[in-house]
């Protein structure tokens, strides 16, 4: 584990230091993902997803955020799927393959977040 840390913030200092040939890869349960690029889906699921990205899960508002979950699981089976509360202390980071339901105090839902 330190060894593969190790080699991260070499391949990251390299490119600080204008190495062009640097090339950036991610380890998700969809395998190894370019950064930037979508995790393959049919372009159904795609559409969904920038739809999602663009209106923060207008459509799903007011629904049961126990029944999204399930919805969004069984679509997107390997992204990484989380329900959390209005309000709650999340990290800037982005990944493609991240959903993000919050809900209110009735556990509907209020906004979903892709990424």
């Amino acid at each position: 584990m330190k060894l593969k840390f190790l080699s991260i913030l070499a391949l990251l200092s390299l490119n600080l230091y204008g190495s062009e040939d640097v090339e950036y890869t991610a380890q998700t349960g969809l395998g190894e993902v370019e950064w930037g690029e979508m995790p393959n889906l049919d372009k159904e699921r795609e559409a969904l997803i920038k739809e999602l990205r663009r209106d923060h899960g207008e459509k799903y508002r007011g629904q049961r955020a126990s029944e999204v979950f399930a919805d969004l699981k069984q679509l997107f089976p390997n992204y990484k799927i989380y329900k959390l509360p209005e309000g709650a202390m999340v990290t800037k980071d982005y990944r493609e393959d991240r959903i993000r339901i919050f809900y209110n105090p009735e556990n509907k839902v209020t906004s979903i977040n892709v990424g």
